[in-house]
């Protein structure tokens, strides 16, 4: 998705791993909702994801002198929970400066880990321990970036602090979540190593160059995005059994045809051989002429009855 109004030039997408490599993920029916005082400008879209996938979050700025000065703090959300945070610093270099995010931090057991952000299937449960707060589901099914202009400065090496293990316990069939099919759950759990580390001052909202925005992706199945009519599916390629089977109906179908133009031709064959049974045809005797001798005519023959 594309900034506008304050952040226009700006860019943020999700690349999700495939085969090993990173993909830009598919966007649909992008949204701009323009600022009103302090609330933060506003761009969402479908996202076309699937469950078991690594996703990274991904931002570029448009390499304008206009940001080279400040610096941007960017909040990376998971279904509502804050799971990764870093200070974005735009250059004026010639090159626009790419932020890549692909890792949430966690504290475990008064331990910072880390591991992959990753799209996996959302357990349903009728158990009456499983979530069923609406208001804890709300952003259910969404992944988000926000953007806030301030200050900021390096302080050295070290590990950044983690945040709140997110709540995984299955959800209550009746929330009706069921709908959005898929969740946020941390891969593969490591300690988290060392980085760089900064501080960063927000601009209060009256300095000129206070401005904020937010991503929002709400990240569906593409069958669920085309059962909800958000896109429309390609006829689906046949499998090769498939094929296997259309060819053979095929050769079935031709044989049947023939079968009954062979069965037509006989039939036809047989009412002439009836025909010719029940009505034969006698031939008329040939009259012999006098004066046919050996097969020269004599003129003015006799007739021999």
């Amino acid at each position: 998705m594309k900034g506008q109004g304050d952040f226009d030039g700006w860019e943020v997408w999700i690349e999700g791993l495939k085969d090993g490599k990173w993909e830009r993920l598919n966007e649909y029916e992008e949204a701009h909702e323009v600022a009103s005082g302090d609330k933060k400008q506003e761009r969402h879209c479908w996202l076309e994801s699937e469950p078991g996938q690594e996703f990274a979050f991904c931002l570029t700025d448009p390499n304008s002198s206009e940001y080279a000065n400040d610096s941007y703090k960017v909040a990376y959300y998971a279904d509502g929970n804050l799971v990764n945070s870093c200070i974005h610093t735009p250059f004026s270099l010639g090159t626009p400066s790419t932020t890549r995010t692909y890792k949430m931090r966690i504290t475990q057991a008064n331990q910072v880990m880390e591991a992959p952000l990753k799209f996996a299937k959302l357990s349903l449960s009728d158990d009456p321990t499983a979530l069923s707060d609406l208001k804890a589901m709300v952003n259910l099914g969404t992944i988000r970036l926000e953007l806030t202009s301030g200050t900021g400065w390096a302080t050295g090496r070290g590990i950044a602090g983690g945040y709140q293990r997110p709540d995984l316990r299955p959800v209550h069939e009746r929330s009706k979540k069921g709908l959005v099919g898929m969740r946020v759950e941390p891969g593969a759990v490591t300690p988290a190593k060392e980085a760089s580390l900064a501080n960063f001052y927000a601009y209060p909202a009256s300095f000129q160059q206070a401005r904020s925005h937010a991503f929002t992706f709400r990240y569906r199945t593409r069958g669920i995005l085309a059962a909800n009519g958000l896109i429309e599916l390609p006829p689906e390629e046949p499998t090769g059994e498939e094929r296997e089977r259309v060819e053979r109906e095929k050769e079935e179908a031709d044989e049947e045809t023939r079968i009954a133009e062979l069965e037509a031709e006989l039939n036809r064959m047989r009412a002439k051989r009836k025909v010719k049974t029940e009505h034969p045809v006698i031939p008329e005797p040939k009259r012999r002429l006098k004066g046919d001798v050996k097969g020269r005519s004599i003129a003015n023959p006799i007739v021999l009855d």
